[in-house]
């Protein structure tokens, strides 16, 4: 790993240890009942999922490629980041990807525009959250056998 990804990665961690403190509870939270820990989607597992869903490249979702598809895939990263709060700020998805904060919320606007114009964009939104939702559940279901 670059010793630039993995300043990346460290400032990454410490803004989402710091909301965690800061933060008594997340919007997209599941407990399981007995166990102090909250669980949520992690970032790389959403990314991968879009990743999928949309049959692009790791490579090209953090690239520098502006084609439209790729373009939407890495905005539909950066709005189910935000919205689900499993990356809370802006500030912290922008140092993810390493792009301008701007760019973070121009991508998080447009999908959000865009479902209330768009049918398909709307069900893209619904199927991915649809992924994460099951991910979580099958996260905690997993716990739950453990106790």
């Amino acid at each position: 790993m670059k010793k630039k990804d993995k300043k990346r990665e460290s400032t990454v961690t410490k803004l989402l240890q710091n909301h965690v403190k800061e933060s008594k509870s997340l919007k997209n939270p599941y407990v399981v009942p007995g166990i102090e820990k909250v669980m949520t989607m992690t970032p790389t597992a959403l990314i991968n999922h879009v990743i999928k869903y949309y049959s692009v490249t790791h490579k090209e979702i953090f690239g520098r490629s502006r084609t439209k598809e790729v373009a939407h895939a890495r905005h539909m990263c950066f709005y189910l980041l935000y919205v689900n709060k499993i990356i809370p700020t802006v500030k912290a998805i922008s140092i993810l990807f390493g792009r301008d904060h701007s760019t973070v919320v121009y991508g998080v606007h447009t999908v959000r525009n865009e479902t209330k114009i768009y049918n398909r964009i709307e069900q893209e939104v619904n199927e991915l959250q649809k992924w994460i939702d099951k991910d979580i559940s099958k996260q905690s279901e997993d716990l739950q056998t453990l106790f």
